[in-house]
Formats: structure tokens, sequence, C-alpha cells
């Protein structure tokens, strides 16, 4: 993948579960890009934090798509492992500025140090530039 910008992770910038099923809601927040007054309801414990991530990259995909990267800091990863070890089918809610900014699927335990976000093509420069520092 080509990198087109990097940037350290906003402060609000925070990975959480999409409450789903049974699961216990601990709060909703609003869709970037939803319908009006679409929200996602969340899971309470925070997965990872800005402070787990070393950077965030906006990078050009294999099919010229535009893909955000998290890269993860060494207590990142860890914590990546361990949090979604038994979390393959879930979703994760990408959390920025008080807006679920993506919901991915988890394919299996986050035992990569990037972690690949893929969001519609109309948002994703909105999108990263609500995850990242400047």
């Amino acid at each position: 993948m080509e990198q087109y910008d990097e940037a350290p992770a906003a402060s609000s910038l925070e990975l959480r579960f999409v409450a789903e099923g049974d699961q216990t809601v601990a709060m909703s927040l609003p869709r970037l890009g939803g319908r009006e007054g679409e929200v996602v309801a969340l899971e309470g414990g925070v997965l990872l934090r800005a402070s787990h991530l070393a950077s965030v990259q906006l990078v050009i995909g294999p099919h010229r798509q535009r893909v955000i990267l998290l890269q993860l800091n060494e207590a990142g990863h860890a914590r990546a492992i361990e949090a979604t070890r038994q979390g393959a089918g879930r979703r994760l809610a990408v959390i920025a500025d008080g807006q679920v900014l993506a919901t991915p699927r988890l394919r299996g335990p986050l035992v990569e140090t990037e972690i690949a976000i893929e969001v519609p093509q109309p948002l994703v420069t909105r999108t990263y530039a609500l995850m990242v520092s400047r």
C-alpha cells in the first residue's frame, strides 16, 4: 500500500465493541454520515485508546481506494490481541469526537500491529480528519 498521509491519533479516538443481540448497551453515539437520528449501541469497556496507537495513516489500497490504518504501539498490540481473542464475528466501533466513524467486523483476533479501516470513499477524508491530531 502506498502511504498518503500520517499523523498522531486524536486524543478522543477509541475502539469499543458494538452491542449486538443480548449484550448490555452502555451508551449510544451518532454514526458519521448516518441517517438523521441514527445511533450505534456500544458496550461499556474501551478496547483501545489513542494512547495505544503509534499513528494513524491514510493509504492508497491495491484497488486505488483510500484506507485508514491504525498503527498500534507495543502496549496497544498486546491489548488488541487480548481484547479481541474471543471477538471473531463481532463489530468494533471506531469512535472520535463523540461519533462512530466506522464499524468493521472482526475476522479474528487482532494480531497484527496495524488495523485497516475501510470507510465509504465519500467519507474517508472527513473520517481521517476526525481520527488524527493536527
